[in-house]
């Protein structure tokens, strides 16, 4: 079984995710959480992490910095990055979610295939990945989820949350606004069940809860 969990800024993924792995184990599955963003799986960050060490200034330090926008600002640079972050999601979606669901485990993706491609298109909005033969890959070979939950807030709360959360490498306004326009978007096209995330975390887990499996959405011990 896959669930995939999406949403927007502060929608308290990582919390009803946690909920969920808890919910699922308690019923005797096997669930394991996986992340994932784009360029950014543990495989490519040891490679840079290395990298970094064996060339002193060979790569960026990570987070935002002068470095990194002039490196960015180059087209090769742009063009290899966004086709390596796709490769990169390639073999986490088709080989380690696939593997670990024929394996027998409740696979709980935090982020999807969607929640990379946005990311992707809102930074690299020039390079039209969208369009990229590696995307159509990517979109072909993932395995479907069982359950594509999308949660989602209005923009008010998303700002009321963020602001709370104090992340150290907040988007800016901007960005943020552009990000919940493509989730709204994505909310439309009918792939996602779509969940309120507004509430306390208990009450959005009970609307969760209510979308699995028959055998799963009872109390544990419940016939």
């Amino acid at each position: 079984m896959i669930i995939a969990v999406s949403g927007v800024d502060g929608a308290g993924k990582s919390t009803q995710i946690a909920r969920l792995e808890s919910w699922l184990r308690a019923h005797g599955a096997r669930p394991e959480v996986l992340w994932h963003r784009p360029g950014y799986s543990p495989a490519l960050d040891l490679a840079r992490a290395t990298l970094r060490r064996l060339r002193p200034g060979a790569l960026p330090t990570p987070g935002p910095s002068a470095a990194r926008e002039r490196a960015f600002s180059k087209p090769h640079v742009r063009r290899g990055w966004a086709a390596l972050a796709l490769l990169d999601s390639l073999v986490h979606y088709a080989a380690v979610v696939r593997a670990r669901s024929l394996a027998g485990r409740a696979v709980i993706c935090d982020r999807y295939v969607d929640d990379g491609l946005l990311d992707l298109r809102l930074r690299f909005s020039d390079l039209r990945t969208e369009r990229w033969p590696a995307t159509r890959a990517l979109r072909a070979l993932s395995p479907r989820p069982d359950l594509s939950i999308l949660l989602m807030l209005d923009r008010a709360e998303v700002q009321a949350r963020v602001a709370r959360k104090a992340e150290p490498f907040p988007d800016p306004p901007e960005m943020r606004e552009r990000r919940h326009a493509a989730y709204e978007a994505l909310a439309a096209t009918g792939r996602f069940t779509v969940v309120d995330a507004s509430g306390p975390p208990e009450v959005v887990f009970e609307r969760i809860r209510a979308l699995l499996p028959a055998p799963l959405r009872a109390e544990p011990g419940e016939a």
